[in-house]
């Protein structure tokens, strides 16, 4: 999703996916983001090391062996090499690949109905040296599977002077494989791996590895890929056997099981050197032929040591002298050996790119004329596929009208469905309320029957209180006009009281006036105390009788 709409990946975009027919990958983003992640991978790689990096997929497992196993391949390598795959499946060829007993050329091809060769990365090793080289063929070739870009061939549709095959191998046996889950199947979804086909490798087809593929050039015929690998060997059936350039060549007197030798004596991963072999074989016999001829002439002369001693000198001076100029002249027919096996292999290569590209035209023309008929029968196809689709299109037409029908139908069903049962609820809900609206008003009227109750509770109590009002407000006079006659009787009793004191006051009073008076022989003075006593004795009295009615008045409470 990044890459289709992140304007940093713009230049990515602009170059557009594979005009390749097959594999079809236009429009596939998954594809460009596994390209592109492999990409940015590689341009991670370090040149200023003299390590190697391995890159690895998510799904890969390393077999446990690795260490060696690599060290054991380093030695087989061709001494150029710009990518190696250790991981990888398609082992669907007939052997023209092979380099040697560890190495096979990547020669990636997929073709329509059948397995792939040489496809999956699911690990390789950049050389550093190669780095750029690596990098400029994603950057110049239009988006594609990530394996077919890391292979030896030019991609489909792309052109080898902008985009040269590279030198890339893969390694046999595989130092890392697919991880598979318990079902047997890979165990992440890959956009090379359909399931268990693409990775069956035990059982090796018949179709030749390197045999180009077909597509449609878009104007009615069939063309082939050319694609200038002409370090690939022919396909055809005709065209006289020719050896592949990076595979060994043993010689007769060697076993496969022996590994090659190199000039300086150490097993190397180029193609052995079978006139070296040969040099030495005849360094030897010279060698072998003196010493057994010296060892005779001692057996049958032994008297003759001295004599025989310096004639085996100079023999073995005239051996070595032949020795020296046979080594000169094997080593000058090697080198002649040498240039004309380039020579012979230039020759043969010439001649099987020739054969190669006759083969491919005559099969182009076929594919044309094929690719004709298949368009002949292909327009008939498509007429009856276009009645056939009108009346399908139709018969779709009258099952529509009835299926709207019917839904129509249905609709005004649901409808009066619902509309009834809309009635029955508003009816159930009215009968609700009626009964709602009934026990509201007994409700009410009990509520208005307890209140008038209450009322008439609350009015005779109100008269009760009223009558004890009453009644306490009788006894209360009632108890002030007795406390008033009780007042009134004390008040009386008390002025009598009070008269009789002052009465016997005044009549002691008298008793002295009157023995006075004959002394002095005057009448006696009336005195105004009697006159005025009432009025004292009522003044006294008049408080008194005022401070009663207030205790009377305090009693009822």
């Amino acid at each position: 999703s990044d890459l289709k709409h992140d304007e940093a990946y713009a230049d990515w975009k602009e170059k557009g996916f594979t005009r390749a027919p097959y594999p079809e990958v236009a429009g596939d983003w998954a594809v460009a983001g596994c390209a592109y992640s492999h990409y940015s991978s590689i341009k991670k790689i370090p040149t200023d090391s003299r390590d190697l990096v391995m890159i690895a997929e998510d799904d890969v497992e390393i077999d446990p062996d690795f260490p060696s196993m690599w060290e054991e391949l380093w030695r087989w390598l061709p001494d150029e090499w710009d990518v190696v795959r250790v991981g990888w499946f398609g082992d669907h060829q007939n052997c023209s690949q092979v380099v040697n007993s560890y190495v096979d050329l990547a020669a990636w091809q997929q073709l329509p109905g059948s397995a792939c060769m040489y496809c999956g990365a699911q690990a390789y090793i950049v050389n550093p040296s190669s780095k750029q080289k690596v990098l400029e063929r994603f950057e110049k070739s239009r988006i594609t599977h990530a394996d077919m870009l890391l292979s030896a061939p030019t991609p489909l549709m792309e052109d080898p002077e902008e985009v040269p095959p590279l030198k890339a191998f893969v390694a046999w046996p595989m130092l890392a494989k697919t991880h598979f889950g318990k079902n047997g199947y890979p165990a992440f979804k890959s956009d090379r791996i359909a399931g268990r086909q693409a990775v069956e490798t035990m059982e090796t087809t018949k179709a030749p590895a390197t045999e180009a593929p077909k597509h449609s050039d878009g104007a009615g015929g069939a063309v082939a890929a050319l694609q200038d690998n002409n370090w690939l060997p022919s396909t055809s059936t005709t065209a006289a056997p020719t050896a592949n350039p990076y595979a060994i060549h043993w010689p007769t007197t060697t076993t496969h099981a022996e590994e090659p030798v190199s000039e300086s004596g150490e097993p190397s991963g180029v193609a052995a050197n079978t006139t070296q072999r040969t040099q030495l074989h005849a360094e030897g016999e010279p060698k072998k032929a003196t010493s057994a001829m010296a060892e005779l002439r001692f057996l049958n002369n032994p008297g003759k040591d001295k004599a025989d001693k310096k004639k085996a000198d100079d023999s073995e001076k005239v051996a070595a002298k032949a020795r020296q100029e046979a080594d000169k002249k094997i080593q000058k027919k090697a080198e002649q050996l040498e240039v004309a096996a380039e020579h012979q292999v230039e020759v043969k290569v010439q001649q099987v790119q020739r054969q190669a590209a006759a083969q491919v035209e005559k099969e182009a023309e076929e594919a044309e004329q094929a690719a004709q008929q298949a368009n002949s029968e292909v327009a008939k196809k498509l007429k009856v596929a276009e009645e056939a689709r009108k009346r399908a299109e139709e018969k779709a037409a009258e099952a529509e009208r009835k299926k709207n029908e019917e839904a129509e139908k249905a609709k005004r069903e649901e409808e009066q469905r619902v509309k009834a049962e809309e009635d029955a609820r508003r009816k159930e809900a009215s009968k609700k309320i009626d009964e709602e609206r009934i026990k509201r008003k007994e409700a009410m009227k009990a509520k208005a029957a307890a209140n008038k109750a209450k009322m008439a509770q609350l009015q005779a109590e109100k008269a009760r209180r009223l009558q004890e009002e009453a009644e306490r407000k009788k006894k209360a006079e009632e108890d002030s006009a007795k406390l008033d006659a009780e007042d009134a009787e004390w008040i009386a009793k008390e002025e009598a009281a009070y008269k009789a004191r002052l009465a016997e006051k005044n009549a002691g009073g008298k008793d002295k006036d009157a023995a006075k008076a004959p002394e002095k022989g005057a009448e006696p003075a009336k005195s105004a105390e009697p006159q005025k006593a009432p009025e004292a004795a009522k003044a006294v009295a008049v408080p008194v009788a005022a401070a009663k009615p207030a205790e009377a008045q305090k009693a009822p409470e």
